[in-house]
Order: C-alpha cells, then structure tokens, then sequence
C-alpha cells in the first residue's frame, strides 16, 4: 500500500467486464469483499489518517462543542410529516433526551399533538430496542400503517393503528413497506 503524505492509497487491481460490446473496468471491484484483510486493512488505515487529520484541525473541539450546544438546543426533531387533504397532520418526533422517534398525529396545525406510536413500549416485554421503519396513513386518517424494527433482531413488523378507536392491532400485510401494502380485506 502506497502513502502520499501519510493518506492511504488503495492499489489499482483492474478488473474488465464487457456490456454490450463495451469494456468497462473496475479498478477497485476487489473493495466489495470485505473479507479481504487487504480491505479491512485499507479501511482501517484509511479511518486512522482521517481522525489524524481532522485532530489537527484548528479549532476544531471549539466547532463541535458549540455543534452540541446547538444541537442541544432544538427541543425535537420532526420528520417525515405527511398532511392530509382533511387537515390532520401525521410526523415522527424525537425529543432531545430520547433515542427513537414517536408517532403523532394532530387534527390541525392548532390543534393538540396525540401520541400514536411510542415504539419503546415494544420493547418493554423482550428488553430489545424498537424503532418505527416506515409509516403510511390512510387518505382520510381512519388508519395509520407502520412497519416496527427490532433492532439486532431483524424483526420487521406491520402493525395498523385505528384512529377512531385509538388501538394498535397487528395484521398480515402483504408487501414490502407500509406504501406499498395492502391490508387484509378480512381485517
């Protein structure tokens, strides 16, 4: 492995493929095996010279001391807000102190936030971290889907929120994410 002022280099091993009648290489197709320890030992050089480098940076503790303050100071992060045609709004929200987002819902932009989803309740049972994936609300915020991820466990789970009854039932969907399934007529 060669350095040009300490930066890793990671060496050119030319692989030629040809689609369609035109030659394509790939100068670094052996990056994708991560088994290699070639790889790893590239990458892991590769991290060294950049936490080396962005050490030496002036000022650079000030910067991110003054990144958390910042940070710190926003209340909540909302994302993935989806308003409907009849005013009620759907967002996940993560509070400061917290790991994962919640579902809410508000009637209108006045209106009171309810909770819907608070994905650590699944977790209260098994002890496993849970976060919402994915969500989808009906076109008149009847129903909510959303897929819940189990972290370390590779567990996806569709469940449906009833919004005029304010429960979670789990059902079988079919599809891979809450925008593309289907609900089970027999629900």
């Amino acid at each position: 492995m060669t350095e040009i002022n300490n930066q890793p280099i990671a060496p050119i091993q030319p692989v030629t493929d040809n689609y369609f009648g035109t030659d394509v290489i790939d100068n670094y197709r052996y990056m994708e095996n991560f088994n290699d320890p070639a790889v790893q030992q590239w990458v892991k050089a590769q991290a060294d010279y950049t936490i080396e480098t962005l050490a030496q940076l002036p000022e650079r503790d000030a910067f991110f001391d003054r990144m958390r303050e910042l940070d710190g100071s926003v209340p909540a992060k909302v994302y993935g807000i989806m308003r409907l045609a009849n005013g009620n709004i759907f967002y996940l929200k993560i509070e400061v102190q917290e790991d994962v987002a919640k579902l809410y819902m508000r009637s209108s932009l006045d209106s009171a936030e309810i909770l819907l989803v608070d994905p650590d309740r699944f977790g209260l049972e098994t002890g496993h971290k849970y976060a919402i994936n994915d969500f989808k609300p009906s076109w008149d915020g009847k129903y909510v889907i959303y897929l819940i991820f189990g972290f370390r466990l590779r567990d996806r789970t569709f469940f449906l929120w009833y919004a005029t009854q304010y429960r979670t039932t789990y059902f079988q969907a079919f599809g891979t994410y809450p925008k593309h399934a289907r609900v089970d007529k027999n629900l």
